[in-house]
């Protein structure tokens, strides 16, 4: 499971800048699946992460290119343990794209 969500937007403030938004990426594992116990629960969370954030460089990028912008973008954090979601166990990447 994963879900993009953007969690803030700073407009430009002046006519050179850029603007800034900031995204959060949940992903989840379920945990009625999770038959070797929490511990592998958060290994597939650590996987998922690391594939996400490999991944975001290159999408994001390619993004920019489509729109004929520059994008930069920075990882800023993971929140661990997010207990939104009953049945899962959710990580939420926080992302910077400046654009």
């Amino acid at each position: 499971m994963r879900r993009i969500v953007p969690s803030r937007w700073l407009p430009s403030t002046g006519p050179n800048s850029r603007h800034h938004l900031e995204l959060l990426i949940y992903c989840g594992m379920p945990l009625l699946e999770a038959s070797d116990g929490l511990e592998a629960v958060y290994a597939g969370l650590l996987a998922l992460e690391e594939a996400i954030r490999e991944q975001m460089q290159f999408a994001l990028l390619q993004a920019g290119l489509d729109a004929g912008v520059f994008l930069r973008s920075e990882y800023l954090e993971t929140i661990t343990d997010e207990d939104r979601l009953p049945l899962y166990k959710l990580f939420a990447l926080r992302w910077r794209v400046e654009g």
